[in-house]
């Protein structure tokens, strides 16, 4: 029993020394459902009816982008600060889902990909031609 409070006393005081998680303000009214931080700076946030956030003081200040879609934002992925990708679903009025895609860090985006009756959840690239 010594053992163990000693470790809940050691993880409380850790956790106190060391925070592991500090809240930031998006200044979004939209929920937002994914991240991506390419470093400690550069980072998006997205969610419902295609909400873009940008960063680049890690998370301090947020910009708006506008991606033209009311479509939901479930996932994003970029390579580098200027090249992206995002996944897109909605269920209403039909389940769809797209990928789109920029190399302009965000500010213009292209339909890649745009698929009736399925949804996508997550995406990753490994170069420019690999995801």
């Amino acid at each position: 029993m010594k053992i163990f409070i000693t470790l809940v006393f050691i993880n409380i005081a850790f956790l106190s020394i060391f925070p592991q998680w500090e809240q930031q303000n998006s200044s979004s009214n939209n929920r937002l459902l994914t991240c991506f931080f390419l470093d400690t700076n550069t980072g998006w946030a997205a969610g419902y009816d295609g909400s873009l956030l940008e960063t680049s003081d890690g998370g301090l200040n947020w910009i708006s982008k506008n991606i033209g879609t009311l479509d939901d934002i479930h996932d994003i992925f970029f390579l580098t600060s200027m090249k992206g990708w995002a996944l897109l679903y909605e269920f209403s009025p039909f389940r769809h889902g797209s990928i789109i895609h920029t190399t302009d860090g965000g500010n213009s985006w292209n339909v890649q990909f745009n698929i009736w009756d399925y949804t996508f959840h997550s995406i990753h690239f490994t170069d420019d031609n690999n995801g």
